[in-house]
């Protein structure tokens, strides 16, 4: 019934749209909404469609409150909740969509609403339903939604609510006590904990019913409960006693969902953690011995035993890796209760944590049963470094190496990996006597003594050894390479051959010089060793590789380079798979590419090889990037239904073509001659356009992206526009969507650098689409300024609001307030931070684009520079306002005065403004813009602001920073470099107007303020002008006495080149100035 009624109900949402989507030009529409409602709500199958359309009338404004009345809608809705009250599905459906209508009842700005008064039929059908046992499921579903809309409904209507809830406990009708568990639940995590002391009662029912009935219940219902005692902890943790021992009595029962039960266990140790001191004064420090006790017990219920191996073994029959405890739905328990064990070690004592440990671990392995010696073995391997004694090492050691030698499988795969575990954290407990009883006496042993589980001594060996810190004796090497030697020869063990390998791979990196007596005998093993398995035969040449890095030295290993590339990139091999198969083979190929990269860039041998590895790389990054875009169109198209592609991201391995750019960038770095650079761009360009999700990938493109533009360059490639502009789109984008701040700004500072190298390669409708890419993510960050200003403004005003009718806070919750608010405001002020820092970045490159492409880029002139750099100039921040000024500074030296006398009464409007501005910053780059107009202007052009820009330029040297008098007070540190600068500017400023326009009025304030403090790129050019003016008589004789004391000053100054040096010395040399 309910599948049916929900069905007719998602056709009427088709018809919903149809009337709204008319209602916009047919004028009866009002009274064909209110005809469809009336029509539904008279017809039981239609009621909820109806009610859905009365909803959505209501909320577009097609029809009003007033039209129909909402106590009719209730009586209905509740008439038909009764007739219907065992399909949960439609209570459910009719509660949600009638809430949704009474809040279009409720106001916005209302508080402290009287819901009893508003929905007076809500309340009087509600009150008959929680006292019928039969309606009772429905009143809480309805309950369940109205919590969820109005937490405050609640506090208004306690009474009743906790007489329904406790009803609901005490039901033993599963769907409705688990109906209450899940209200209760919500109440508990939206209220305060002062208004829940009337819902004391309902806790013991609350935990008794859930721990007592764990397979009732959902994970979403143990998510809430695990929240609630993240927040209300206070209110269960009497109860750690009565949930500890229902989680020891339902252990092993089947019944329970690993899941939900997992889930009760976090619940429990979450209880620990918060009411920790609590538990232990009133329960004893055993109930931390307990904790460790369930969770050992609960590893061991993880039946991991010989014949789920053989099953796992034969599901990886292609296989030859070794099944692993990480990652492994296989021991979903075992991987839960790891990491329950490793956070309980973070909030533990030394003390508490060590004896219990080792008392646990004993009395499990003393069980004699393989699952408990599982438990032992693995549950102790996540006691942590200093939590252990050498002692207790030594004692885990030898009961470890019994296992090793005549254990299980369970038992030997269980002391491996607790081996394997210890090895991350061990560090400087590997003592002596711990590494000769588990290597000497256990692994190496079992490597003589035994042929099965080869593979996994192997894989422990790699780890133990890869962690030793106190070296390795000769005789240990010895053996070890006898037992390679063994497998790689004789043993049909592929498994074992494999992990030999990974073995031997770390011993020639760790012990290189150790090795070396036994390098050219594996290296010849290695490479007569045939197999059809791909992973075997990948790593073989990953190896093979290595040895050559290793042993650059070594001639016979250099010679076989070529052999090794040809041997390792079989293409005919790759013909014959296809898909993930293929894509898989691929990614080992390139991992060896990469590695034999690597070796040849050791050996200083690139430029001699480079040829064959383009162009194998080529070949397997054109097929890695087919795949990945081929896979990526499929998951768009299967969005809902995924395919088995998806199924499988394990399998795929996304780093591999990232390798392959990686390595292809130190090909072309070593060897800029190498061939196929046009061939790399344009697989790196399609990763950009089609494949710009895969972050790692797109990243390892840009990184190749600058050598490859400086070589096509060189070779003058038609390419080169291309690519850059393709990088620069494809940047652009991502910034759209780029999180991290830091990232953002690196990806413009590369845009930056690229432009810088590549030079002049664009045509002018390049250049501009450039640039509003630019402008268009400068854009987003003065909006998002100006938006988190609006927003600012309006939680200013609400909060005014508030501080008026809540003057009876306690204050305490003022002063939370006041920290909540202050920590926002720090936020605030970092993000508007990060959004200057930002667009402060985009000016050079502007700038950079019209020094490069002076003629192109100036013929976009009046879009990019009057539309929006001097939009940023009439922005009210500003630091905007700077970035503005900057570039307009900066342009009047760049185009000159051709170029700009149809915009200089604009500029100069705005660099006037500028110096009125309240920064120093600002000012600084006004008075600089001025002078420039000085120096490019023609004296004839310049007359008619020559009285307006002297004024100005002498009121910015004249000018004293305001309410600071500079005789007596000291000024802010970062302040008075500003204001020095600004200063410096004016100077600088004045000499280009006393230069290049004949003004002579104001030389003496010119000659007293000399020389240039701060600004050395100002200082060399003021400096050089006031020496040129000298030696040109420029200057009236009154002024010999202070020339002269500015002259030595200058001679002293930081800001002097030999050129305005021989020009001092030359005057001093002068008659007036002896």
């Amino acid at each position: 019934m309910a599948e049916q009624f929900l069905e007719k109900y998602l056709k009427a949402e088709n018809k919903i749209q149809e009337i709204l989507t008319a209602g916009s030009s047919d004028p009866s529409i009002k009274q064909k909404i209110l005809n469809y409602i009336i029509e539904g709500v008279n017809q039981r199958d239609k009621y909820l469609a109806a009610l859905q359309v009365y909803v959505c009338a209501l909320s577009n404004q097609f029809v009003q409150t007033s039209d129909i009345k909402l106590n009719e809608i209730e009586k209905r809705l509740f008439s038909i909740i009764k007739k219907n009250k065992d399909d949960q599905e439609i209570v459910e459906q009719l509660s949600i969509v009638i809430c949704k209508a009474y809040s279009l009842f409720i106001k916005d700005d209302e508080e402290n609403i009287n819901y009893k008064k508003q929905f007076p039929v809500f309340f009087q059908e509600f009150e008959v339903m929680i006292k019928q046992k039969e309606l009772l499921l429905a009143a809480l579903s309805i309950l369940k939604q109205v919590i969820v809309n109005w937490p405050d409904f609640y506090t208004s209507y306690q009474d009743k609510i906790i007489e329904s809830l406790q009803s609901g406990l005490s039901h033993t009708d599963k769907k409705t006590f688990t109906s209450a568990v899940k209200v209760a639940l919500m109440i508990i995590q939206q209220q305060p904990i002062q208004q829940l002391r009337q819902f004391n009662p309902l806790i013991d029912p609350l935990v008794q019913k859930i721990y007592k009935n764990l397979s009732a219940f959902d994970t979403i219902c143990m998510q809430y409960f695990e929240e609630c005692i993240v927040s209300q902890s206070i209110l269960f943790r009497k109860h750690y006693n009565f949930i500890l021992e229902q989680l020891n009595k339902q252990l092993n029962d089947s019944s329970i969902d690993h899941k939900i039960f997992q889930s009760a266990i976090k619940s429990w140790l979450l209880l620990f953690d918060k009411q920790k001191s609590f538990i232990i004064q009133q329960h004893t420090s055993s109930s931390i011995k307990n904790i460790y006790s369930l969770i050992f017990s609960y590893l061991a219920t993880d039946n991991i035993n010989e014949e789920l191996f053989s099953q796992a073994q034969e599901k990886k029959k292609s296989s030859i890796k070794l099944i692993s405890l990480v990652n492994n739905p296989i021991f979903a328990k075992t991987q839960f209760a790891l990491k329950q064990l490793r956070d309980l070690s973070k909030i533990m004592t030394l003390q508490e944590v060590k004896n219990y440990y080792i008392e646990i671990f004993v009395e499990f392995y003393q069980k004699s049963v393989p699952s408990f010696t599982y438990a032992a073995f693995i549950g102790f391997s996540t006691i942590g470094e200093y939590k252990i004694t050498v002692q207790d090492l030594v004692e885990f050691s030898q009961l470890a190496v019994k296992k090793i030698k005549k254990g299980t499988i369970v038992e030997k795969f269980a002391v491996l990996n607790s081996i394997s575990f210890m090895c991350d954290f061990l560090g400087a407990k590997f003592t002596n006597k711990f590494q000769t009883l588990i290597m000497k006496n256990g692994l190496i042993f079992s490597l003589q003594n035994s042929n099965s589980e080869r593979a996994l001594i192997y894989q422990t060996l790699t780890l133990f050894i890869g962690n030793l810190k106190n070296g390795i004796e000769i005789e240990d090497l010895k053996q070890i390479f006898e037992a390679v030697n063994k497998d790689l020869k004789e043993q049909d063990n592929e498994s074992a051959k494999y992990y030999s390998l990974i073995l031997i791979d770390l011993l020639i990196q760790k012990y290189n010089n150790e090795m070396k007596v036994y390098s050219d005998d594996l290296y010849n093993l290695i490479k007569k060793l045939k197999s059809e398995n791909i992973d075997l035969n990948c790593l073989k040449y990953e190896v093979q590789a290595n040895f050559i890095q290793n042993y650059s030295e070594n001639k016979h290993f250099q010679n076989d380079v070529e052999n090794l590339v040809n041997s390792a990139i079989q293409l005919k091999k790759i013909e014959n798979l296809e898909g993930v198969e293929q894509y898989n083979y691929i990614c080992n190929q390139i991992n060896i590419l990469f590695k034999i990269t690597q070796a040849l860039q050791q050996i200083k041998s690139i430029n001699k090889k480079s040829e064959i590895l383009v162009s194998a790389s080529l070949i397997m990054l054109e097929k890695s990037i087919e795949y990945l875009i081929q896979k990526k169109q499929n998951q768009e198209e299967e969005e809902e239904n995924p395919s088995d592609l998806d199924n499988n991201q394990d399998e795929i391995d996304l780093n591999a073509p990232r390798k392959i750019f990686q390595a292809l960038k130190i090909i072309f770095e070593e060897n800029d001659k190498a061939q196929n650079a046009d061939k790399v761009l344009q697989l790196g360009l399609k990763v950009l356009s089609d494949l710009n999700d895969h972050l790692n990938l797109r990243d390892s493109v840009i990184d190749i992206l600058p050598c490859l533009f400086k070589i096509l360059k060189e070779r003058k490639s038609e390419n080169l526009q291309e690519g850059v502009y393709e990088m620069i789109k494809s940047l652009v984008n991502n910034m759209q969507a780029e999180t991290d701040h830091g990232v953002v700004l690196d990806q413009l500072e590369l845009i930056y650098k690229t432009l810088e190298q590549v030079g002049k390669c664009f045509d002018a409708e390049t250049v501009k689409s450039i640039m509003i890419f630019l402008f268009e993510v400068c854009q987003n960050a003065v909006e998002n300024i100006d938006q988190k200003t609006d927003i600012s403004s309006k939680n200013t005003h609400k909060k005014s609001k508030d501080d008026d009718e809540d003057e009876d806070d306690e204050e305490d919750d003022d002063e939370e307030e006041e920290d909540d608010e202050e920590d926002e405001n720090e936020e605030e002020i970092e993000q508007n931070k990060e959004e200057l820092e930002l667009v402060q970045a985009i000016g050079p490159i502007i700038e950079l684009l019209y020094k490069t492409h002076t003629e192109e880029a100036y013929q976009c002139f009046d879009e990019i520079i009057c539309e929006r750099v001097l939009g940023l100039c009439d922005s009210e921040d500003e630091n905007f306002k700077l970035v503005g000024y900057n570039i307009i500074s900066n342009l009047i030296s760049i185009l000159g005065y051709e170029k700009l006398k149809d915009y200089i009464e604009e500029i100069f409007a705005y660099l006037t403004e500028g110096i009125e501005a309240q920064m120093y910053s600002l000012k600084q780059t006004s008075v600089y813009g001025l002078g420039l107009l000085c120096q490019i202007m023609p004296q004839q052009d310049f007359k008619q602001y020559k009285l307006y820009i002297s004024e100005a330029i002498i009121s910015c040297i004249l000018h004293e920073p305001e309410g600071i008098n500079l005789e007596e007070e000291e000024m802010d540190e970062e302040l008075e470099e500003e204001f020095t600068l600004f200063i410096d500017n004016s100077i600088s400023a004045l000499a280009k107007l006393i230069k290049y326009q004949n003004f002579n009025d104001e030389s003496g304030p010119f000659i007293d303020l000399l020389p240039i403090k701060m600004d050395e790129e100002e200082g060399l050019i003021a400096h050089e002008i006031f020496v040129d003016l000298i030696l040109e008589n420029k200057f009236s004789d009154e002024f010999n006495k202070e020339i002269k004391e500015a002259v030595l000053r200058i001679k002293e100054s930081e800001f002097i080149n030999d050129s305005i040096l021989k020009k001092l010395n030359k005057i001093l040399t002068l008659k007036q100035f002896k």
